[in-house]
């Protein structure tokens, strides 16, 4: 049986606990409200953070899970919160220790849809990752949560073999999601992924990440509030944040769309048998899914094993791409292809080898 520490207080923690106490293959579940973070660690085969992003507690416990030789998995989207940990990965390597990052829908299920492409391909050059959500539903104020820190400051973005800042919010652009989202706009946003896939995928030249609402009027408010990040420190916007929640109820800006729908895009550009070729990975559910099943994909995966694995990894390196989508399928949540024959147009079929 597998001991899982769930750790911290964002709101997937009663959803994620939730679901772990239901899988016949954990055997306990500890927190850190009932007991202390070091005990519960020292009761665990794995540990899961899940802290509100940038706030400043992703490291301690990261680096008393590591001291404990316990994996401990991030499930936070903040490049700041990817920095704190990518600072440990000398001492996880030396304690023979694992911490995975970012691993979530976004970044998490994106890294790998990324790495499965790049594997399938002779060389991969380019990575371009969407994402969009709705707040007609359950998870409404994260979703809000991460539009706002996406589209604040700065992007960084990787281009021509380096890395360079840009404005965030800037470069709209319609991007299709498989059926029921659609055509939807989204717009450069600061993001995990360029961190950690230049550096793990070998040969590419080109990392962006974009992000949007998938109703107009909310995505027009939060890309106002996110314009106030150049002049307000990150807990008054995150003020800012909650604010708009209270203000729209879920979905006051459907626009005719009022779904509760969420999705991610990955396009993996590259050279296949000396033509060049674009494979595109897509996924679309309900937030609580997004939010939940890669973590529990991931704390029964490491449960099961993790000898062979330490230092701080993203999860396109910690993970095997399709092992970990068959995991996400079991739970009802499907990674697909794009087809791209024009005869079957935006076509999703499941991935394979």
């Amino acid at each position: 049986m597998i001991r899982v520490a769930v750790l911290g207080s964002s709101s997937v923690v009663p959803l994620l606990t939730a679901s772990l106490s239901e899988h016949p293959e954990v055997g306990q579940l500890a927190g850190g409200v009932s007991v202390g973070v070091e005990e519960a660690i020292s009761h665990s085969d794995v540990v899961i953070g899940c802290w509100p992003p940038g706030s400043g507690q992703e490291q301690d416990v990261a680096l008393a899970a590591l001291e404990a030789h316990v994996p401990y998995i991030s499930s936070s989207d903040s490049p700041e919160d990817f920095q704190a940990l990518w600072e440990l990965r000398d001492r996880a390597a030396d304690a023979n220790s694992l911490i995975v990052t970012g691993m979530s829908w976004t970044p998490g299920i994106t890294n790998l849809m990324a790495a499965a492409g790049a594997s399938a391909l002779d060389e991969a050059s380019a990575v371009r990752v969407a994402w969009v959500g709705s707040t007609a539903g359950v998870g409404a104020k994260e979703i809000l949560r991460k539009a706002v820190s996406a589209l604040n400051g700065v992007a960084m973005v990787f281009e021509s073999d380096s890395w360079v800042l840009e404005e965030a919010g800037g470069r709209p652009e319609q991007v299709f999601f498989p059926e029921p989202l659609g055509w939807n706009q989204v717009r450069l946003c600061a993001a995990v992924e360029t961190l950690s896939l230049p550096s793990t995928i070998a040969g590419v030249k080109q990392v962006t990440v974009q992000a949007g609402l998938v109703e107009p009027i909310t995505d027009q408010l939060v890309r106002g509030v996110s314009s106030l990040g150049r002049y307000l420190p990150p807990r008054r916007l995150m003020g800012w944040t909650s604010a708009a929640a209270r203000v729209l109820p879920p979905g006051a800006g459907a626009g005719g769309v009022g779904h509760p729908w969420s999705g991610v895009r990955v396009d993996v550009t590259g050279l296949k048998a000396g033509s060049k070729v674009t494979l595109t990975y897509g996924l679309v559910d309900l937030m609580p899914n997004l939010m939940v099943a890669p973590l529990v994909v991931a704390a029964l995966t490491l449960g099961r094993s993790h000898d062979e694995l330490t230092g701080v990894l993203p999860p396109e390196v910690a993970f095997q791409p399709l092992d970990f989508f068959a995991g996400l399928a079991e739970r009802g949540v499907r990674v697909a292809v794009l087809e791209r024959d024009p005869l079957s147009a935006h076509t999703m079929v499941p991935p394979g080898p």
